[in-house]
C-alpha cells in the first residue's frame, strides 16, 4: 500500500519514473498531470501556489487516484531524504 503524505515533487516523480534523473522524473510527473484536464482542474481548484516543491497529502491523494499508485516505494529508492 502506498503511504499518502507530502512529497517532494522530485521525489514523488521519482517513484512513478525511478529510472530517470529527478529532475526529469518531476517534469514527466507534472506532464502526466497537465495532460489529465481532471487532474489539472483538481489541483488547480485547491488554491497551489505552482511554484510550490511539494505537493501536500491531499494533493498526492487526487494524483494517486487519477494516475493510480506508483510501481515504487518510498524505501526502495536509494538516495537521501
Amino acid at each position: 500500500m502506498f503511504k499518502i503524505q507530502a512529497y517532494v515533487k522530485q521525489r514523488l516523480g521519482q517513484l512513478y519514473f525511478p529510472g530517470i534523473d529527478a529532475a526529469q522524473a518531476r517534469r514527466k510527473l507534472l506532464y502526466q498531470i497537465d495532460i489529465r484536464p481532471l487532474l489539472k482542474s483538481a489541483l488547480s481548484s485547491r488554491e497551489r501556489n505552482p511554484k510550490a516543491k511539494k505537493f501536500t497529502a491531499e494533493e498526492v491523494t487526487l494524483i494517486v487516484a487519477m494516475l493510480g499508485e506508483p510501481p515504487y516505494r518510498e524505501e526502495t529508492l536509494s538516495y537521501p531524504p
